[in-house]
């Protein structure tokens, strides 16, 4: 079953998340991190794309996911439970919901991508979640657009280490490639202050 009732203002929750997925779905179009992968994903690994792809792309809130996103043959699905909250767990205000929700559309968009390329290929997944390549690549997307955006990095990640029981062996390395797509020096500063 794909709804829930959620108090957002007067208007009807279905009209509001319609508005809401249509509003972030527009705002990803004229992000650069979107724009890189849709290049990156037409040009390397040629797919039939482009920036107006995402229209198409079936992108609905769910009560049945037990992550915060996720996307299945091409089609996402967002958790109720993001609405009205940071991935932290604290309460924020309404215009909030439209960063967080960019930002797992973005981080989905890449899925798609990767469901796109390789429909139809027998693909052996990773045991571990954050040593998946095609994790790591929408992870990398998702942290761009929060140093964009002027996002806590440092305690999502700490969020994200911590949720998927990185192992200490294989931390630099995780970090190191989740970090990819920042500059040294901010790469640099958030491994320093993830070590305190």
């Amino acid at each position: 079953m794909y709804y829930t009732i959620v108090k957002f203002s007067k208007k009807k929750s279905i009209q509001n998340k319609i508005e809401l997925i249509n509003r972030c779905k527009d705002r990803c179009k004229g992000l650069s991190q979107y724009k890189k992968i849709v290049k990156e994903y037409r040009d390397d690994h040629g797919l039939d794309i482009d920036i107006d792809t995402i229209d198409g792309v079936s992108i609905r809130f769910s009560d049945e996911i037990d992550s915060s996103a996720k996307t299945v043959n091409g089609e996402i699905s967002l958790n109720e439970e993001i609405i009205g909250k940071s991935d932290l767990g604290k309460e924020v205000e309404e215009s909030s919901d439209e960063d967080l929700v960019t930002r797992y559309i973005l981080h989905e968009m890449v899925h798609v991508f990767q469901h796109m390329k390789n429909e139809g290929k027998s693909i052996k997944k990773e045991k571990e979640y954050l040593n998946r390549e095609e994790e790591r690549e929408a992870f990398q997307a998702q942290i761009s657009f929060m140093k964009d955006n002027g996002e806590d990095i440092l305690s999502y990640l700490r969020r994200v280490l911590d949720l998927h029981d990185v192992k200490d062996k294989d931390l630099e390395e995780v970090v190191d490639s989740l970090l990819s797509g920042l500059s040294k020096a901010d790469k640099e500063n958030l491994k320093e202050k993830l070590e305190e």
